[in-house]
């Protein structure tokens, strides 16, 4: 069984989505995730319903539960993240591509992390990572999102 490619796109870096899907293989899906509605765009956009009572960020309306629910169940997942208040998305993510201040907290955290100076080379390292065809399976990753399909 092929096993779900998905990559989460931070809708705080809307400019470069374009680019960035534009180096996605036929099948890869991707979807954008915004902190509130008015961030979605034209782009598919998963935005935060609630806020589970297991999630301990500061966010009022988190997106972790949002981004559970929207995945394939045992999907790889890239999340490319910009802000600190996507971290919930980079525990759902088997590999994190994001800025030098925000992978010190991904690893940290145990979360792998490919990282740029800045968001305009996010699409070369997306490119590489999804054509080397070697995206790790983070098994905290898989039991975190498994784990949070059956409390919340």
């Amino acid at each position: 069984m092929m096993r779900s490619l998905f990559v989460l796109f931070d809708a705080g870096i809307s400019a470069a989505i374009p680019s960035l899907a534009a180096v996605l293989p036929p099948a890869w899906q991707w979807a954008v995730v915004a902190l509130c509605a008015d961030e979605s765009s034209e782009h598919r956009a998963i935005v935060p319903y609630g806020k589970g009572q297991s999630c301990q960020c500061p966010s009022a309306g988190c997106i972790r539960d949002a981004v559970v629910s929207a995945l394939p169940d045992a999907a790889r997942v890239v999340a490319v993240i910009l802000r600190s208040s996507m971290r919930c998305v980079a525990h759902c993510a088997d590999v994190v591509i994001t800025t030098s201040n925000h992978a010190q907290w991904c690893r940290q955290q145990g979360i792998p992390a490919r990282t740029a100076p800045d968001a305009c080379q996010f699409p070369g390292l997306l490119a590489a990572l999804v054509s080397s065809g070697t995206i790790p399976r983070r098994h905290q990753a898989h039991v975190y999102r498994n784990l949070l399909t059956q409390i919340e």
